[in-house]
């Protein structure tokens, strides 16, 4: 009796294995492999006080808005420390709180400077060339710009959140062209607070109360939403060149989230979160 039970058992079990096999849930796309962490809390070199923004130059160095210590810092692709741009203040080359920041292709770089209210931009080397922008609700100034960035045309958009829009300029501060009010409808903004440009010069907005991104041409007119869930709190959007991928803090949990859209052309976007 117990021999035909082995043998009974023997038989079924390749069966019983490709049953479980068949009825597993697929695996998933394979995680990121995690490569290097730098930064403690603190305001010395290399520390930071509530980061906010991140960038890269065509070189791999990495550029931080440390908005606590009123600075952005610059390291090189193995995150050691190259250089400090800003201190606290209000004067010119100053920083209050600043949210975002942009590498051009010749290394200047702008900065959000938030609580100033206005865009400032230096050289590669840290050195002030040109600010523009102030408080208040016309063209050409801003309540709160939280985001910033460029596209291969010579444009600088900003995320003016208060304003409920997004502004356009040229490299030297220039104002083009502004888009957005306050609402939910389509092209309409509840607190913009992060803005991101693809290789064909698409432009994706954080419209962070309204719990989406949204999608326009470079002249600002509406192309599509990219429906995402974003967690409570603040949050940045930035592209990852040749990828297809936008990336969104999720302050809500600590993680990154990731948007796979289609980022030349139109058609619905896809989440992924990790």
């Amino acid at each position: 009796m117990h021999k035909r039970v082995l043998v009974l058992c023997l038989l079924l079990a390749p069966l019983l294995a490709s049953c479980k096999d068949s009825t597993s849930p697929p695996k998933g796309p394979a995680g990121p492999d995690y490569v290097s962490s730098w930064g403690t809390f603190g305001t010395g070199t290399g520390q930071f006080d509530g980061p906010e923004g991140v960038a890269t130059d065509a070189a791999g160095n990495v550029y931080v808005a440390d908005t606590g210590n009123n600075r952005i810092q610059k390291f090189d692709a193995d995150g050691n420390y190259l250089l400090s741009v800003g201190s606290g203040g209000t004067g010119q080359g100053q920083l209050l709180g600043p949210w975002s920041l942009a590498v051009g292709t010749d290394g200047s770089i702008y900065v959000a400077d938030t609580y100033n209210n206005r865009i400032q931009k230096f050289d590669a080397a840290g050195g002030f060339l040109a600010a523009w922008g102030d408080t208040g609700t016309g063209t050409g100034r801003f309540m709160t710009a939280t985001g910033v960035a460029l596209d291969d045309m010579g444009h600088v958009f900003v995320a003016d959140s208060g304003n409920n829009r997004i502004q356009r300029f040229d490299t030297s501060g220039g104002f083009q062209l502004a888009w957005g009010t306050k609402g939910t409808d389509d092209g309409q903004f509840d607190n913009p607070c992060g803005v991101a440009i693809d290789s064909a010069g698409n432009v994706y907005v954080m419209d962070q109360k309204n719990n989406r991104i949204q999608k326009f041409a470079n002249d600002g007119s509406y192309l599509l939403p990219v429906q995402v869930r974003l967690g409570p709190g603040r949050g940045r959007v930035g592209e990852r060149p040749g990828r297809g991928h936008l990336q969104l803090p999720d302050p809500g949990v600590h993680r990154k989230r990731e948007v796979r859209a289609r980022l030349g052309g139109e058609g619905d976007g896809r989440r992924r979160v990790r």
